[in-house]
């Protein structure tokens, strides 16, 4: 990524080591960081350790299936994106990825130029929610009385009221600073 302060991580999981090293070899340009694993156990530890903004998984895996691991990493970080590996794409599998959360699928073997764009895409959507949530910290703590910590533990309903408030008052601070 370029931009300096998003520092985006991608996670990829395939019991095939071959596939790893074309995986990052196809995304070294992609993201700050890239971790790789054959063992999807691992890849859980790895997920509560880091902060990970996009896993790539594969579909057919020892000791435990990919859409097994989507589940589980979806419970560790439900904001991460996730696209899953597959040369068994069945409707049974994509309707139950579909359930969980997948964020995209791509089939193998894959183009490396259609595996850039998707990930560019989803780590693009990622920086724009990183800077949207860095504006709203930076307006709460300097327009608003809130904590962050409080204001994370509210609804989404209640996040929408405090921050078009909090607007409200940025607006009428601009205007009067302009003498309208």
């Amino acid at each position: 990524m370029t931009n300096e302060t998003f520092q985006s991580t991608i996670l990829c999981v395939d019991d095939e080591a071959g596939i790893l090293a074309v995986l990052e070899r196809a995304l070294k340009n992609e993201a700050a960081r890239i971790i790789t694993t054959t063992k999807p156990l691992e890849a859980i530890d790895i997920m509560k350790k880091e902060k990970i903004d996009l896993a790539i998984l594969d579909i057919k895996m020892p000791d435990i299936d990919g859409l097994n691991l989507l589940s589980r990493l979806k419970e560790i970080s439900p904001h991460s994106s996730y696209i899953l590996l597959t040369a068994f794409g069945d409707k049974n599998s994509i309707q139950t990825a579909l359930r969980i959360g997948i964020d995209d699928f791509i089939d193998k073997p894959f183009d490396n130029f259609y595996l850039k764009n998707k990930v560019k895409n989803l780590l693009s959507k990622k920086e724009y929610e990183y800077i949207i949530s860095e504006v709203i910290e930076l307006l709460i703590s300097n327009f608003s009385q809130l904590n962050l910590t409080h204001f994370s533990k509210l609804s989404f309903e209640e996040k929408s009221k405090n921050i078009h408030a909090i607007m409200e008052i940025v607006r009428l601070k601009i205007l009067k600073k302009q003498n309208i």
